[in-house]
Formats: C-alpha cells, sequence, structure tokens
C-alpha cells in the first residue's frame, strides 16, 4: 500500500508449509517486503522503519542474521523488534514503511 510517498509493506508466512528456522522464516518475510515494495516502485534500500515480531526471544540471533544479509551498515532502516504472541507456528512477522523516492 502506497500514500504520499509512503510505502507500507507486511511479511509473513501463514501458509502450511513454513520455513523450519527463524532464520529461513525471516528470510522469507524479506522476500516478501521485497515484492510488496516493488509493486509500489521501491526497494528494500528505501525502507526506513522495520518492525520485526518475534514469537520467541531466542529466535533474535537467526532473525538478526538473515536482517542483516538484507541491510548493511551504515543503511539500517531504524528496528523495533516487539515479542509477541504470532498466530500458531508463526516466529517471525515484519513490518515495514518505505520511502519513495522521486524520480
Amino acid at each position: 500500500m502506497a500514500t504520499d510517498g509512503l510505502v507500507f509493506g507486511l511479511g509473513v508466512c501463514l501458509d502450511e508449509e513454513r520455513p523450519s528456522s527463524a532464520l529461513e522464516e525471516t528470510r522469507s518475510c524479506i522476500r516478501m517486503l521485497e515484492e510488496a515494495l516493488a509493486e509500489a516502485g521501491c526497494t528494500i534500500a528505501d525502507v526506513a522503519k522495520v518492525t520485526v515480531y518475534l514469537a520467541d526471544r531466542d529466535d533474535f540471533a537467526e532473525m538478526n542474521e538473515a536482517y542483516r544479509e538484507a541491510w548493511t551498515p551504515p543503511d539500517y532502516p531504524l528496528r523495533f523488534v516487539v515479542y509477541s504472541g504470532l498466530a500458531p507456528g508463526v516466529r517471525v512477522m515484519m513490518d515495514a514503511t518505505a520511502v519513495k523516492q522521486e524520480v
């Protein structure tokens, strides 16, 4: 969804074939974000803020590994990590806000 130069995207694995680890689930969430952003004419580099929802604190290191694959210093977007109850079987969910660059 896009409005006034801002693009909002969501990444969550709700299908029956969920990845087997938080690392792979985070990578999948990031791919979903990239697809949503691309539909609005943005890339992962345009992301200004990410909220990561984790069902289990023990998954932080794996989530962080995938996060660092997608964004590299010094281009990390602002990030919040929330530990929350998610849908059954879901380890990771992400939402992002991107700023659409004027061309």
